[in-house]
Order: structure tokens, then sequence, then C-alpha cells
């Protein structure tokens, strides 16, 4: 049989078959990412295609009217998309393109890499299928797909630059021990390291930093001496740590965003093994193994048990990998890759990244899998042709990448999304000459969030109900109802449209319907989306958002009526103190003609921190329509509401509350 094997060199066929099959991918991902990106845009997907075109149009990195997701950004490939979109003009090809640089770096990269401890091309190449291979699961959603494929391939590439970073750290690493002459990637590392820092926070530092100190210790036991290390090795990690808080500080004390990690949190011991179990699923889920709605015999279960035998395999080469890994010396950093994997696991061990469900986030774990691919490329690297159970495992990954790259770009390709509704809402929009579209419910939602990125041209608004807005990765523009004052389209279903309050209804006419929505043309903008203060001049309405109503109803004209009931029948906002001086203007009007001469002990007053703090107070004239608290000077790092208090049985509509900056 060795004779049989040696005849035919299967394993350079099979290094060829690898070969073929990466090169085939990776043009599909090429014609995915320049065709089918507007036919598979999801919720946050949109979000970083919109960021691409705010900084273009802003010349910003760091932009005005946008409220941030859980990064800034700007280690993900926007930035390049940005550039791109400036000069394409088209957001879809202009993203594709930004993936298929980063892709091709990271490939580059990562073969380097392998290069630098001298793997075979056999090995390489089936690194390079399992980095191509798409792994979707058959229950992939375009509304907001955050798999593997999203996250590394196409979409937004949620952190393909993040992983490009670890590779290009573990690459100067590798250069430094090997005594490669590196600074020009050493200094490229450092500016990606301080990038990522302000937009990601401690996600470099945690993820690729630490276990490094963790290898420096690891040589120095290893060899038993205190100099197994290259100074310059010292140096590097240093200057990361120091970059990476230097970053973190920009971002949180000057730029004043806090990034996810800042909200991260421990997991208490009982809930330990849940964990564990959590990262097993999810790292099973990613790489398509897990399907809980699945019968075992169906096509979507045949292919979870195909994922499943995926899982099982990379497992068992895991462990045979890391036992001759360890036995061997670390000349060439042959164990860093494994200590940056174990260094991973156990800080998802400990970190409760579930958000509420059953299975870990497996985009965490992208990590995690290309370390996976190292390792088990050392394993391929070692095999020869004498042996039949290697060549057998060699088969059985050609045809699990074979299975799961064909499987899942079927997939991709069947979930495309039609265009029909949003070319619908272009049609209505030119023909009325709009600039702003509100839609209206959790219905239209993802088709408002699409279209924000469809039609750049105009202001699109996804909203729960008419005093809620749904930012999240998002422009902040007409916000303010005194920024826009032009006609309007409102999409919705008929019951989120007939939810609202007769104001907002009024002057709507329904100019198109569907199955799904309906189009309303109003020539009116009546919604208010920030109670915020920052302008010279700022209305607040009964209908702001964070305004407190009770004891009353919104009216045909918008002001608030109060029924009677003693108490605070209006409160709110409670959001933070600019620093300035401001002139606040109630409007209103007493209801009850027999008090108009009485004294009301009503009153209109400005509190601070849940009203700890009064800051000016009044009580409303029955001889007057306006009462101006004078003079109000506000300090930064408090909150304020302004309260109406009425008596019983007496009447009034509030119609708003006006602030002018003073200073």
């Amino acid at each position: 049989m060795e004779c049989y094997l040696h005849k035919y060199n299967i394993l350079k066929k099979l290094e060829i078959i690898f070969s073929c099959i990466a090169l085939i991918q990776f043009l599909f991902i090429c014609a995915i990412n320049l065709t089918q990106m507007e036919y598979h845009m999801g919720f946050d997907a949109s979000s970083y295609y919109l960021k691409s075109i705010e900084m273009w149009n802003q010349k910003s990195l760091f932009i005005d009217n946008w409220q941030e997701q859980t990064t800034l950004y700007i280690d993900s490939p926007v930035p390049i998309a940005a550039l791109l979109y400036g000069i394409i003009n088209n957001i879809y090809i202009a993203y594709g393109i930004s993936n298929i640089i980063t892709l091709l770096v990271i490939l580059v990269i990562f073969i380097s890499i392998l290069r630098t401890v001298e793997f075979n091309n056999l090995a390489i190449s089936l690194s390079l299928c399992l980095i191509l291979c798409p792994l979707i699961n058959i229950s992939f959603n375009n509304a907001n797909d955050l798999g593997y494929i999203s996250c590394m391939l196409t979409s937004a590439g949620y952190y393909s630059i993040k992983i490009l970073i670890c590779l290009i750290v573990i690459r100067s690493v590798l250069g430094i021990i090997n005594k490669e002459k590196i600074k020009a990637l050493m200094i490229i590392c450092f500016i990606l390291e301080f990038i990522s820092s302000i937009s990601s926070g401690w996600y470099i530092l945690i993820t690729i930093i630490c276990p490094l100190c963790i290898y420096c210790v690891y040589r120095i036991f290893k060899t038993n001496s205190i100099y197994a290390n290259p100074k310059i090795l010292y140096l590097f990690i240093f200057s990361s740590i120091i970059l990476c808080f230097i970053g973190k500080f920009i971002s949180t004390a000057i730029i004043g965003f806090e990034s996810k990690d800042s909200s991260l949190n421990l997991i208490t011991i009982d809930k330990l093994w849940d964990n564990i179990g959590s990262i097993v699923l999810g790292y099973i889920e990613l790489i398509c193994g897990l399907n809980s709605s699945a019968q075992v015999i169906s096509i979507i279960g045949i292919f979870s048990l195909i994922g499943l035998g995926m899982f099982i395999s990379i497992i068992f080469l895991l462990i045979i990998s890391m036992n001759k890994i360890k036995k061997e010396s670390d000349s060439k950093g042959l164990i860093l890759p494994l200590i940056i994997m174990l260094w991973n696991l156990v800080m998802f061990i400990v970190l409760d990244l579930k958000y509420g469900g059953g299975i870990f986030e497996n985009r965490y774990l992208i990590i995690v899998y290309f370390m996976n691919i190292f390792i088990i490329s050392h394993y391929i690297n070692k095999i020869s042709e004498k042996s039949i159970i290697n060549i057998s495992i060699c088969i059985l990954l050609l045809f699990l990448s074979t299975v799961f790259t064909i499987g899942g770009d079927y997939i991709y390709l069947s979930k495309t999304k039609s265009l029909e509704d949003y070319h619908s809402i272009d049609k209505i929009a030119e023909e009325f000459k709009i600039k702003n579209i509100i839609f209206l419910g959790e219905s239209v939602r993802l088709l408002g969030r699409d279209y924000r990125v469809f039609n750049p041209n105009v202001i699109s608004k996804a909203i729960d109900n008419y005093n809620t807005i749904y930012h999240w990765g998002d422009y902040t523009y007409y916000d303010d109802n005194l920024e826009y004052d032009k006609p309007i389209l409102l999409i919705s279903n008929t019951d989120d449209f007939n939810s609202m309050p007769n104001y907002f209804k009024s002057n709507c006419n329904c100019v198109f319907e569907n199955s799904t929505f309906n189009i309303y043309y109003s020539d009116n903008y009546k919604f208010d989306f920030t109670s915020s203060i920052e302008y010279d001049e700022s209305i607040q309405y009964p209908y702001s958002p964070g305004v407190v109503i009770q004891n009353g109803e919104i009216l045909d004209d918008g002001s608030f009526y109060s029924d009677g009931t003693e108490g605070y029948c209006y409160f709110g906002p409670y959001i933070s103190t600019p620093n300035g001086l401001f002139d606040i203007e109630l409007n209103y009007n007493i209801i009850d003609q027999e008090r108009k001469n009485d004294k009301l002990h009503a009153t209109f007053d400005i509190a601070l921190d849940n009203g700890t703090q009064i800051l000016s107070k009044k009580e409303l004239d029955t001889e007057s329509e306006t009462i101006i608290l004078k003079n109000v000077r506000f300090m930064e790092g408090h909150t304020f509401e302004t309260r109406i208090y009425t008596p019983k049985d007496l009447h009034i509509k509030i119609k708003s509350i006006k602030f002018t900056k003073l200073d």
C-alpha cells in the first residue's frame, strides 16, 4: 500500500485540489462582494455602509450627527470603503472592494506566518480552504447575520480588520524571534493597534497582547533562562500596551465614546459549567454543526451533522497537534498560536458573552478558529504518504471543506432579498420630491434602516412609535423638529399607523398600499425625536423623547390636555445638562374660564438629578399664556427635568417648552 500511495503522489494531488478549491472560493467571494452586497444587507451591516457614506460626505473619521454602536468603526473596512465610495459613488461596490482588499491582506499575512514556521504547500493550501470556507448555517438570515461569512468574508466584515491586526501582531513576533528585519511591519502594527484601541477599546490588548506576555514567560521557563526573549520583543509588547492604553484614553476622555468592553461582566461561579457548555455550542454553531430546530433525518439535519463531524475532526486534530507542538522546541514560535487559543478560551469562560441567549456569541470565537487552523496545519505539515490514517484525514478534510464551501455558497445565494419595495418607495419619494421618510413600527424597521443606504439622498428614520426612535448606528439628522419643515412620507402598516395620536395622523394621505405596508404623504413634519438643548434655540413638546405626560391626553393640535388630577402632569426628559445659561419658556393655556382670576397654585420648575435640586420655579399666571424662567445656569455632570404641577380640578393645555441659550 505504501508503494501504491507513493506511486500516485497522493499528497501532491491533494495539495493541488485544496489550492483549486481555495482559488475558486476566493473568486466566488470576490464576485459576491462586487455583485450581491445590496441583496444581503442586514440590520447592522446597513449601519456600516451608512457610516462609510457619512465619513466621505463629512470628510472625517469622527463624524457629527451620528450615534455609534459598539465601536467607532475605524477598525473595520469602513474607512477604506469611504474612500472608495468617494471615487466610484456606489457604496455596495465600494464596500465589497474594501472587503476583498482586507481578505487578500489577511491571506497574505497568514501565508507569511505559515512560511515563517516552514509549513509546506499542502498545509498552506488546506489553511486557505478553511479560511475561505463560508461556514454558513442553513438558517442564515439576511436580517442580521453575525456568523463567520458576514464577519470575515463579505457583508460588513465586522471582525476582518481586528483579525488582520491579530495576525500582523503574530507575524511581527515571529519575525522578532527569527531575527528578521521587520521594522516597517512593526510600525504598521503599532498604528493599527492604536487605531483599534480607539475604536474597540481593549479588544487587541486582551485578545492578542496579553497572551504574548504569557508566551514570553513560557519561553523563560522553557529555556530556564531570563534571556530567552530578545529585548526587542519586550519593547514591542510594552509599546503595544502603552498604545492600547493611550488609544482607550483618547476614546473615552477626548472623543467621549465607551466601547462594548466597558460593560463586560464576569460570570458567577455557579454559571461556570453553563458558560463552558455555551462556548462549545457556540463553536459548533460557528462551523455549522448546530441547528436546534432541525430534525436529524432532513437536509438541514444532515448538513448540521456534517458540521458536527467538522467540529469533531477539528477537536481530534487539535489534540494530536497540540501534543506534537508541546514536544517540539519553540525556536520558531510554534507554541504562540496555542497560547493565544487557550488564553482566549479562558477569557471567554469567565466572561458573560451570551447576551441573554443560551449559546455563546460565536463571532468572538473567530480568533480561536484561526488559531485552530494554524495548529491543524502543523499536523498536516508533518504527515507523509506512508500513513493511510493521515491520508484518510486529509481526504476527510477535503470532503468537509468541499461540502461546506458548495453548501454555504448555495445557501448564501438562495437567501437573496428582493428590492421591489425599495424601488416602490424610491418612485414615490421622487414623485413628491421627498427628503425625509419615517418608517413607523417594527414591521418596517429593517426596511427603513436598509433604505438609508439604498437611497442616501433621502434621510430615513426608523421609529418604534411617534416619540421613540431606534438609533443604533444611525445618523441623527432632522431629529429636532426645528430642523425640517418640508413634506414627508410615513411608511407603516395599518395597525401601527392607527396607534398614533390623531395629531400625527392628520394631514396624512395614503398614496401607496401593498400587503406589507402603506405609504402616507404629509405636508407637515410634526415629529420630534430629541429633547437636546445643545442648540441656540430648542423646543420640547409633550411628545418629545423622555418627556413623561400623565393624567391627560395629546390633543389634535399636538398640545397636552390635563384632566384635572392633582400632581405632576408633565416631567422629564432626564437628559444630561450642558454648560450654559438659558431662558426657559413654557407655552400654555388655562382651560377653566371660571378660574382665570383665581390663584392657581400650579407651578413650573427646573429640577436636577431626579428632583434633588430645584434650579428655578414659578407659579403659572392666570393672566398670561407664557411663563419664563430666566437666567437658568446649567453645569455639566447632572441630569435635568422640567416639571409642571397642577392642583385638583385645574385643566390646562401645555403646548411646548422653549430653551434659548444665552451664552
